[in-house]
């Protein structure tokens, strides 16, 4: 349950719910948030929402590595061709780490150009 109070409305109930079912151990137990910090129920039921979108979304985090270039943190992306069909979606991704090579253009150099890392 989510609950706000509106000074201006005393008397109106803004308390809102959200649920997310997921299978885990503590799937089924309440989460409080308070002051909601809304004035409209539907702002509430908003916010209820995505504020338990965000916090059951540590339960589904993926590490991926590929070659994909313009992919970065804020980025959706859709997989696809995956061997487990249920892990064929849209992702968010919140964290990227980089690697970059610039190969040398002379003839016999042999060895790597310049190299960033993030």
């Amino acid at each position: 349950p989510l609950n706000a109070y509106d000074f201006q409305r005393p008397g109106a109930r803004l308390e809102v719910r959200s649920n997310i079912a997921r299978p885990h151990a503590a799937a089924d137990y309440p989460l409080y948030d308070y002051p909601g910090e809304y004035v409209q129920s539907q702002d509430g039921e908003q916010y209820a929402r995505t504020r338990i979108e965000a916090l059951q979304a540590r339960y589904e985090r993926v590490r991926l590595r590929g070659r994909a270039r313009g992919l970065g943190s804020g980025h959706l992306f859709k997989l696809s061709g995956y061997p487990r069909e249920d892990q064929n979606r849209e992702y968010l991704v919140v964290g990227a780490e980089y690697r970059v090579v610039q190969e040398l253009y002379e003839t016999g150099g042999g060895g790597v150009g310049a190299q960033f890392e993030s």
